[in-house]
């Protein structure tokens, strides 16, 4: 019967401790699950923070490839234009060139149509004397 209290009374300790340990792989455990999904928010959190990263790396590229088509268009533009107020500036230097040549070519001939109504007048003139 000793022998019986005796395994009784070590049974007990070991259950004892059995449950001890038990409540502390409980705690342990419980500490690790919230740990667990701790770890699995953050990580989400960090996923949606990446996919938004990742979205607006591609607009932001899309609007560096619009600008920077943007910029070529008017550059192009630009060379179009200087090359237009380049040919009109050369015209408009022709065009005077000649308005300047036509009027010489007047003036002279004016002054040819002077000379002959001067000589018929000197002649005029020397037959009146």
């Amino acid at each position: 019967m000793l022998h019986t209290y005796v395994m009784a009374m070590y049974l007990a300790g070991k259950s004892s401790r059995l449950a001890g340990l038990f409540r502390q792989k409980e705690a342990q455990s419980a500490i690790m699950m919230e740990s667990s999904s701790k770890a699995r928010k953050r990580m989400s959190e960090l996923e949606q923070k990446l996919y938004l990263a990742n979205k607006e790396r591609i607009e932001l590229e899309q609007e560096y490839r619009h600008r920077q088509n943007n910029a070529v268009k008017m550059g192009k533009r630009i060379k179009l234009l200087e090359q237009q107020i380049s040919d009109t500036s050369e015209q408009q230097i022709k065009d005077t060139e000649a308005e300047e040549d036509e009027m010489a070519n007047k003036l002279k001939d004016l002054q040819e149509e002077i000379d002959v109504v001067d000589s018929d007048f000197q002649s005029l003139k020397q037959i009146e004397d």
